[in-house]
């Protein structure tokens, strides 16, 4: 039998009984992932989202995978963001990809998200892209808005930005070159 020092004892009985809350977690849980085990654990989770364009394709949501991407289209278009030019000596040209998400509440598909990316593990630091920047906001300072939200009993309202990253302001000397096939 070993023998186990008073101070040993209390750290591990203080593992014991501490119980973590869900915002001091080592990572951050989102909702999705909460479902998404639940799902598991009783057999019915749901199907994956297509990896490319043959996967949605082959999907049974394919006709509500062609209206997204149609969609996602008519966004690039209305928001002046491609521009056909005959391809410059030199320059890089990036591959293409679709991204497709399933956007869902509860368990129930609300709708299907498909977008045009442009493959930028291609491009070359200085070439064909400046300093990077996206502005994501820190979980920190979201709390500390709910916090003083709730502290001065002002009302909280959300919103989304839909095609935030199309309407962001881009670097004029810069251009981002795709082959269409």
């Amino acid at each position: 039998m070993q023998a186990t020092s008073g101070r040993a004892k209390s750290a591990k009985r203080r593992c014991q009984t501490s119980k973590k809350k869900a915002w001091t977690r080592g990572r951050p849980v989102t909702r999705s992932a909460g479902k998404n085990a639940e799902r598991e654990a009783d057999g019915s989770a749901q199907q994956e989202d297509p990896k490319n364009y043959r996967e949605g394709m082959r999907s049974r949501l394919k006709k509500r995978w062609l209206e997204s991407m149609a969609k996602e289209l008519r966004s690039l278009e209305a928001n002046c963001v491609r521009e056909f030019v005959r391809m410059p000596r030199g320059v890089n040209v990036l591959h293409t990809k679709g991204v497709y998400k399933t956007k869902d509440a509860e368990g129930h598909i609300e709708h299907l998200k498909a977008r045009l990316a442009a493959c930028g593990n291609e491009q070359e630091f200085g070439v064909d892209y400046g300093i990077k920047f996206a502005a994501v906001t820190e979980m920190v300072s979201v709390k500390l808005i709910l916090v003083l939200t709730w502290k001065w009993r002002v009302p909280v309202k959300l919103g989304d930005v839909p095609n935030a990253y199309v309407k962001a302001d881009k670097e004029a000397e810069f251009a981002i070159f795709v082959r269409v096939s």
